[in-house]
C-alpha cells in the first residue's frame, strides 16, 4: 500500500489497493481471509505510523 500512495497519492492509492482486495474477494471467495488480513496489516501499520509521529520531537 506505500508503494501504491507512493506512486499514485494518498486517496489513489487507497482506491486502488481497495480494488486489488474487492478483486481478490471476488474472484476468489475461499480465500476472503487474504482480503482481511491485507486490511488488517494496514491498519497495523498505521498504527505504528501515528504512534511513532505522536512520539516524534521536533
Amino acid at each position: 500500500m506505500a508503494q501504491l500512495t507512493l506512486q499514485f497519492g494518498h486517496l489513489r492509492g487507497v482506491r486502488i489497493s481497495k480494488l486489488i482486495a474487492v478483486a481478490i474477494a471476488m474472484g476468489v471467495r475461499k480465500l476472503v481471509w487474504v482480503v482481511n488480513l491485507f486490511y488488517t496489516l494496514v491498519v497495523c501499520w498505521n498504527i505504528i505510523v501515528v504512534v511513532a509521529l505522536s512520539t516524534k520531537r521536533g
